[in-house]
């Protein structure tokens, strides 16, 4: 049984040390996009919430609806969408992954070739 507070004690704890870092070395900013992959109980999407404002939006994709749903709770009141996806297994085959991956940060993109 997951237990969604362990998680978010443990992973959030790594997430609060370097996930403002990578977004800032991203760019992130007003207005943008960011994909959380296996978003867990939602510690990086929150963090990411303030770099991408009202006007951005944060895709948390996780196969765990009981992590989904934690994460949902936690930052519904923000710019915060929850997507129930296996990202991880999508990035083992790389012709797949970037596509999928985009479709869910951004629906309107072109479908892929191929």
């Amino acid at each position: 049984r997951l237990e969604a507070s362990a998680y978010a004690q443990y992973i959030g704890r790594w997430s609060r040390l370097f996930v403002p870092a990578v977004l800032a070395a991203a760019e992130i900013g007003t207005g943008d996009r960011v994909l959380d992959v296996a978003t867990g109980s939602g510690e990086a999407a929150q963090i990411a919430i303030p770099f991408v404002g009202d006007s951005g939006l944060v895709i948390g994709a996780d196969i765990s609806s009981v992590m989904l749903a934690a994460a949902y709770a936690r930052l519904s009141n923000g710019p915060f969408l929850a997507a129930v996806m296996d990202g991880q297994s999508r990035l083992v085959n790389s012709d797949m992954a970037l596509p999928s991956l985009r479709r869910v940060a951004d629906p309107d993109s072109p479908p892929s070739k191929g």
